[in-house]
C-alpha cells in the first residue's frame, strides 16, 4: 500500500508539506495510526506547520490590526527562543492578547511557560513562580478540555510540593491527549 498526504496553503497555493508512507498491505491499520500520527504532530502543535503559518501572517500585520490570537502567535514565538529578553517580550504579547479575549486558555498555558522561564533564569523569581501557578490554574479553569493546561498546572503544583494533585493533573494531561508530543 502506497499512501500520499499533502498539505497545501489555500490561499497561496504553495506547498507546505508532504509525507509517503509505503507498507505491506497486512499492516494497513498499523499504517492509519502511523499516518494519524505523523500528520497530527506535524500539523499541530507549538512548532506545528499551522501555527508557524499563523506566526508569519501575524507577523505582516500592522499593529493597529493584531487580534488576540496573533499576539498569542507571536508571544509563542518569542517563548522558543529561551532569552530572558524573549521571554519578556512574550509575557508582553500574551498580557496583550488575554486582555483582548480573557477566554484565550491557550495564552494563558504560554504565559505559565513565559513565568516559569523566567523563574528558572533568576529573574525575580518568587514573583514569576507565583505567576506562572496562577495563570496556570486560570488555563484549566478557562479550558478544562485541555491537555497542555492540565500539564503546565501539574508542574506548577509540582513546583508547590503538592505531589498527589500534581500526578492528577499529569494524568488528566496524559487522559485528554495521549499521543502529543507537547
Amino acid at each position: 500500500v502506497r499512501i500520499a498526504a499533502q498539505l497545501i496553503d489555500a490561499k497561496t497555493g504553495n506547498h507546505l508539506w508532504s509525507e509517503r508512507w509505503d507498507r505491506p498491505t497486512e499492516d494497513v491499520f498499523a499504517v492509519q495510526t502511523e499516518i494519524a500520527e505523523q500528520v497530527t504532530n506535524r500539523l499541530g502543535g507549538g512548532v506545528g506547520l499551522i501555527q508557524e503559518a499563523g506566526r508569519a501572517a501575524a507577523k505582516r500585520k500592522r499593529p493597529e490590526n493584531l487580534n488576540a490570537y496573533d499576539y498569542y502567535l507571536l508571544g509563542t514565538e518569542k517563548i522558543e527562543k529561551l532569552t530572558i529578553a524573549d521571554e519578556e517580550e512574550a509575557i508582553t504579547f500574551l498580557n496583550r492578547a488575554v486582555e483582548l479575549d480573557p477566554g484565550l486558555a491557550r495564552a494563558w498555558v504560554e504565559l505559565y511557560h513565559a513565568h516559569a522561564l523566567l523563574g528558572v533564569f533568576g529573574v525575580d523569581p518568587e514573583s514569576n513562580f507565583k505567576a506562572a501557578a496562577e495563570v496556570a490554574e486560570r488555563a484549566v479553569r478557562l479550558d478544562p478540555s485541555d491537555a497542555e493546561a492540565h500539564a503546565v498546572f501539574g508542574m506548577s503544583l509540582a513546583d508547590q510540593g503538592d505531589i498527589a494533585r500534581a500526578k492528577a493533573e499529569m494524568d488528566t494531561a496524559l487522559r485528554l491527549a495521549p499521543g502529543s508530543s507537547e
